[in-house]
C-alpha cells in the first residue's frame, strides 16, 4: 500500500511540474515587412507578412472552412491587440490606423500547409525621411502567445524610392520571455 501511494504521489508531483508548460499556448510566425511610401515619398504603410508554423496553421485550417470569414475575426482581435506591432522613428512612437487591406490564404501542399496572413498596416500620419533616420519595429505579443520572427535581415524590403537610401538590421536577442519580441529589428535610412 505504502509503494501504491508513493507511486501515486511521485506522479501526482510530476503531473504538477510539467503542467505550466501546458498552461498558455505558444507560436511562432515567420514575417516580411515592405515599408511603403506615398506620392510624396513619405513613410506611409508597412506591407507585412505572417507565416504561421506549421501547428498552429494546422489547428486553424482544420477548425475553420472559410478562410474569409476567419480572417475577418482574426484581423478585429489583432486590431485590438495593435497588430503586434509597435513603430519608432528616432523613439518617437508613430502611431498606425485600421487595417482595411489584408489577405488569409493555404499555402504550400495538402501535408505541409501553412497559413498565411498579409496585410496592409496604413501610418495615421505619414512622416518624412529626410536625413537620417532609424525606424525600429517591434513586434511584441501582450498575452505572450505569439513570436513574431524575421529569418534574415532580407525579410525587410523597401518601396522603390526607399529602396537606395535604406537598410535593414535585425538582432536576435539572447534572452527573451514570452511577449517580447525575439529581436531587435531597425531601420536605417539616410535621405
Amino acid at each position: 500500500m505504502k509503494k501504491v501511494l508513493s507511486s501515486f504521489f511521485i506522479s501526482f508531483f510530476l503531473l504538477l511540474s510539467i503542467q505550466p508548460s501546458f498552461a498558455h499556448f505558444h507560436y511562432e510566425a515567420a514575417a516580411t515587412t515592405v515599408l511603403q511610401t506615398n506620392k510624396d515619398n513619405q513613410l506611409s504603410a508597412l506591407d507585412i507578412s505572417w507565416v504561421y508554423d506549421p501547428e498552429v496553421s494546422d489547428m486553424m485550417l482544420k477548425d475553420n472552412d472559410d478562410l474569409k470569414s476567419f480572417g475577418k475575426g482574426l484581423m478585429n482581435d489583432l486590431n485590438k491587440l495593435g497588430y503586434f506591432t509597435l513603430l519608432k522613428l528616432n523613439n518617437k512612437i508613430i502611431k498606425t490606423s485600421k487595417v482595411e487591406t489584408f489577405k488569409l490564404e493555404k499555402i504550400g501542399k495538402d501535408k505541409e500547409s501553412y497559413l498565411k496572413l498579409s496585410f496592409t498596416l496604413p501610418i495615421t500620419s505619414p512622416v518624412e525621411l529626410k536625413g537620417k533616420n532609424t525606424l525600429t519595429i517591434d513586434h511584441t505579443d501582450t498575452s505572450a502567445s505569439a513570436i513574431i520572427y524575421y529569418d534574415t535581415a532580407s525579410s525587410i524590403s523597401f518601396s522603390k524610392t526607399l529602396d537606395p537610401h535604406c537598410i535593414a538590421n535585425v538582432k536576435d536577442k539572447k534572452d527573451y520571455e514570452h511577449g517580447e519580441t525575439p529581436q531587435s529589428v531597425n531601420v536605417f535610412c539616410e535621405i
